[in-house]
Order: C-alpha cells, then sequence, then structure tokens
C-alpha cells in the first residue's frame, strides 16, 4: 500500500514536473508573439566587385558597394550607408613608395564604380567613402602603423616612416578620412636616409 502511494507521488510529480517545462516555455511565446512585420535577416553575400552587389528591387537596380569582399546591402528593404551619386566628385591621390610614384589605375577593375581612377584622378560617386574603402579598390590597406601593397608590407620603423597628406599638409586621419571634392591627397612611405641626403 505505501508502495503504491510513493508511486502515485511520484507520477503526480513528475506530471506537474512537466506541466511547468510547458508552462515556462508557453508564457514567454503568448506574452511576446513574434512580430510578423519584423525584418527578415538577409544573409551577406560574398563579392569581389560592385558589380556582384547589384540589386533589382521594384524601385529599379540599386548600386551597391563592395567592401572587404562583402556586399554593403544585401536586400531591396535595407537601407546602404554608402548611397551612389550619378555626379562624381574627383579627388587627386598620389602614392608614393621609396620615391618611386605607383599608377594607381593599373591596380583597379571597371567592374568597380564607385571609385574610378584615371592616372592620379580619382572619382568618388559616394561622398561617405572613407580613404580605406577607396584604397581597397586598388589592393591597399593602409592599417598603421603599415602600408599593405600588392601583398607587400611597407611598415614604419626606425628606418622608414609613413606620411599622409591633405592639401599638402600632413595628417593622421589614414583610414578614416573622408576625402572631399577637389582634395590633393599624398601617401608616402620612404626611408629616413632618403632625409639626410
Amino acid at each position: 500500500m505505501i508502495k503504491k502511494r510513493n508511486e502515485s507521488w511520484r507520477k503526480a510529480g513528475m506530471i506537474v514536473f512537466l506541466l511547468m517545462i510547458v508552462i515556462g516555455f508557453s508564457v514567454p511565446l503568448l506574452l511576446n508573439p513574434a512580430d510578423q512585420n519584423a525584418p527578415k535577416v538577409v544573409e551577406p553575400r560574398v563579392c569581389q566587385h560592385d558589380s556582384d552587389c547589384y540589386l533589382t528591387c521594384d524601385s529599379g537596380a540599386i548600386s551597391t558597394l563592395c567592401y572587404q569582399n562583402l556586399c554593403v546591402q544585401n536586400s531591396c528593404a535595407e537601407s546602404s550607408p554608402f548611397p551612389y551619386q550619378p555626379e562624381a566628385a574627383s579627388i587627386t591621390l598620389t602614392l608614393v613608395i621609396n620615391r618611386q610614384k605607383i599608377l594607381l589605375s593599373n591596380q583597379t577593375s571597371s567592374a568597380d564604380f564607385f571609385v574610378q581612377f584615371e592616372e592620379d584622378s580619382v572619382k568618388l560617386f559616394s561622398n561617405r567613402l572613407s580613404l580605406a574603402q577607396i584604397l581597397e579598390k586598388t589592393g591597399i590597406s593602409t592599417r598603421f602603423p603599415c602600408l599593405t601593397y600588392l601583398g607587400v608590407p611597407y611598415c614604419v620603423d626606425d628606418g622608414h616612416k609613413l606620411q599622409f597628406f591633405v592639401n599638402g599638409q600632413e595628417s593622421y586621419q589614414y583610414e578614416n578620412y573622408l576625402p572631399k571634392a577637389g582634395d590633393t591627397i599624398q601617401i608616402e612611405y620612404a626611408s629616413t636616409s632618403f632625409d639626410k641626403k
């Protein structure tokens, strides 16, 4: 008799325990139903060039920037932090490594249309592009204290310096600088022994 009573208490306890689990998971869902209008998360799209990121929406084609091999806008519902502007702003950009001027237009692709290089002239089709985003289109990375060009790092040390000039004035805003129309930007990497000559 006592065994049967203990057995029935165990069964009742197990049923109460299972009910508490069901209620614990159900009540939050009833109190906060999933928002049916919440935007759906869209997987990032991998890209090599801006042309890989085109979106075709009801309003028409949308040009989207490819940055660090990912499209910055992945669906028509998202807004782009880098809106495309049909009127380009022009800047002058020069890279000099060990007193040798590098022609950046040789390193670019026609499939990138947010940034277009022609000799030293650069046309920008968004006013929110940083210098790092512009240089990425040529395969250049500028993470101070190094500049990486064609996979070769050029770093600041006791014998070398890296300088960044905007309109003739030295600046220390390497990656985050937002160029303005008409800016003249020069990046120089050189041995400090050149200064002594």
